[in-house]
C-alpha cells in the first residue's frame, strides 16, 4: 500500500520536511531548520505569500505552507484542501486549519468584488424601477426583500443550515480563533 504522501504526489515525507523546516502551531509560523537556497537563514520565516496564502519552495518544488505544516502535524499529506476557519489564508495557525473537500471550502468564500449589496447571497431587483432586494443561495431563490440586510439574514440563515460550520455568515460570524 502507497502513503498518502506518495499517492499525492508530493515527493516529501515528515522527515525530509522537518529536515528544513520547524512549524510553531500557536503562531503559524513556518522556521527554515536550515537553508536551501541563499536567501533563507536557520531561524528565518519559511515562503512568501502568493495569492493570499504562504507558499514555500523546498528543494526545487513549490508548495503551498498549510500543506507542509498538515503533514508535519499529521505525518500524512492532506487527503483533500485545508481550509483557514477564519477565512484569512495568512493565518496559518494549527486550530484555524481543517481539512476540507472542494465544495466545502468553496462555502467558505468571502463576498465577491463586484458584489454591490455588501453581503453575501444578496442582489438587487433588477425589473422595473424596484428597489428591493434578493437573497438566493447557489441556485435555490431564497425571496425578495425591501432591505438588504433582510435579505442577508434569510441567507445566513439558508447558509447555516446548507453549510453547517463551513457556512461564511454575512452576521453572527463563527467565533474567530484566538492565537
Amino acid at each position: 500500500m502507497t502513503s498518502s504522501t506518495e499517492r499525492s504526489g508530493s515527493g516529501v515525507s515528515r522527515e525530509l520536511v522537518s529536515e528544513y523546516l520547524s512549524y510553531e502551531p500557536q503562531t503559524g509560523i513556518l522556521r527554515w531548520r536550515k537553508s536551501t537556497y541563499r536567501r533563507g537563514r536557520p531561524g528565518d520565516i519559511a515562503g512568501a505569500i502568493r495569492a493570499g496564502h504562504r507558499t514555500v519552495n523546498l528543494l526545487g518544488r513549490r508548495y503551498v505552507a498549510t500543506h507542509l505544516i498538515w503533514l508535519l502535524m499529521t505525518g500524512e499529506w492532506p487527503p483533500n484542501q485545508i481550509e483557514h476557519r477564519n477565512n484569512d489564508g495568512t493565518d496559518d495557525r494549527w486550530d484555524n486549519l481543517r481539512p476540507a473537500t472542494q465544495t466545502q471550502n468553496t462555502y467558505n468564500n468571502s463576498i465577491r468584488r463586484d458584489n454591490t449589496s455588501g453581503y453575501k447571497g444578496v442582489h438587487p431587483y433588477r425589473r422595473g424601477n424596484s428597489s428591493r432586494w434578493v437573497a438566493q443561495i447557489g441556485k435555490q431563490h431564497l425571496g425578495y426583500f425591501n432591505a438588504a440586510e433582510e435579505a442577508a439574514r434569510a441567507y445566513d440563515e439558508a447558509a447555516a443550515e446548507a453549510y453547517g460550520e463551513f457556512a461564511f455568515l454575512n452576521f453572527h460570524r463563527r467565533v474567530q480563533v484566538k492565537g
